[in-house]
């Protein structure tokens, strides 16, 4: 008689260019317990929505970190809402795997040196898994929106008020720029990421407030395809990034080269942190406005999940919600926009094209 399969799901959360190293490590722990996978999913099934499914009624969802893994993989969401659970298990395939921002300090089970397939080396994993499944069923995940409201939301807010603050700053250079081609073609580079910066925030925010004003009969397949990680993708695509802001600014001949011969010390120390804070901009300001995109991805999915399960009202509320806590943050954004584009005119600076990826 087959030995019967642990009670609760397992999920497995992956990187799709690791599927042939995976599968035989999902085919192993079948043998133990009852695991979903993508890999199993069948021919015309809505796999979003299979997904969205499998992973709230998850007891354990295995996280496989790899050298594959990026942030803005689908991974990504999978895990984050797997960390709300509570039912997290992250395990490195390889020894130089990529964490995640934020998961760095979680134990981790190191399985590099699995050999790749059988039971040898497997009990480690399935004791853990136990463990999980041991456990009392865990809480729902909570709404993407309310809970952001906490803190994705006001972090976003601030980001905004700190690039306003730095546009601001630039602002000030205009006079002592005016008529000099160079040392403006590499504020307007900095400018222009910034641009960039906010139009894809505003597209990925429009993109997803869109639905709510179509015919009830549409809504499913339009917050289906804006579940999992392509709204975070919509702004990580297009944003501006700052690598060349600081190498513009000190270079020979540059920005800074330039202010030092024309202003006072003042100004020029003023222009120095600016820039710097600027040349830093990916790691926490952009970052925060692309955060925005993970929590729309999160309660997109969430709404699909009311709408396939025919839950209108609930549905409804959802929506008006996610307005009512979007909109207020779309205005900044707007406002911040407004601001941009006042300077970008003084600089004598016009985008290329309003929601197009320019690269400098």
């Amino acid at each position: 008689m087959a030995k019967a399969l642990a009670k609760g799901i397992v999920f497995v959360s992956y990187a799709h260019a690791d599927l042939a190293r995976v599968e035989p490590l999902v085919t192993a722990l079948k043998k133990h317990f009852n695991i979903f996978w993508d890999g199993d999913l069948a021919p015309g099934e809505v796999w979003r929505q299979v997904l969205a499914e499998s992973l709230q009624k998850a007891r354990c969802v295995l996280a496989l970190w790899t050298a594959n893994l990026t942030d803005t993989s689908f991974v990504a969401s999978e895990v984050d809402r797997a960390t709300k659970r509570g039912v997290l298990l992250p395990v490195k395939l390889d020894a130089n795997a990529y964490i995640p921002l934020g998961f760095e300090r979680w134990q981790h089970l190191d399985m590099s040196r699995w050999p790749g397939g059988g039971q040898r080396g497997l009990k480690p994993l399935c004791d853990r898994i136990r463990k999980f499944l041991a456990q009392p069923a865990p809480k729902p995940w909570p709404n993407a929106l309310p809970e952001a409201q906490g803190w994705v939301v006001p972090q976003s807010s601030d980001a905004i008020g700190g690039m306003r603050n730095l546009v601001g700053e630039i602002r000030t250079l205009g006079g002592v720029l005016l008529h000099e081609d160079g040392p403006v073609a590499d504020v307007n580079a900095t400018l222009s990421e910034i641009h960039l910066t906010y139009t894809a925030t505003l597209a990925a925010i429009d993109r997803f407030l869109e639905p709510g004003e179509t015919p009830k009969r549409k809504r499913m397949k339009s917050y289906l395809d804006l579940s999992g990680g392509s709204l975070r993708r919509t702004i990580d695509d297009k944003r501006g990034h700052c690598s060349r802001i600081l190498e513009l600014y000190g270079r020979a001949g540059g920005l800074r080269e330039w202010l030092a011969q024309r202003t006072t010390p003042d100004v020029l120390a003023a222009a120095d942190q600016t820039f710097a804070r600027l040349g830093t901009a990916d790691g926490d300001l952009f970052e925060s406005l692309s955060r925005i995109g993970d929590v729309l991805g999160d309660e997109a999915s969430d709404i699909a999940n009311l709408l396939v399960g025919e839950q209108e009202a609930q549905a409804a509320e959802r929506i008006a919600a996610a307005k009512r806590a979007l909109l207020p943050l779309r205005r900044e954004l707007a406002a911040a926009m407004s601001q941009l584009q006042q300077v970008e005119g003084a600089m004598g600076f016009v985008p290329k094209a309003k929601w197009g990826r320019r690269r400098a």
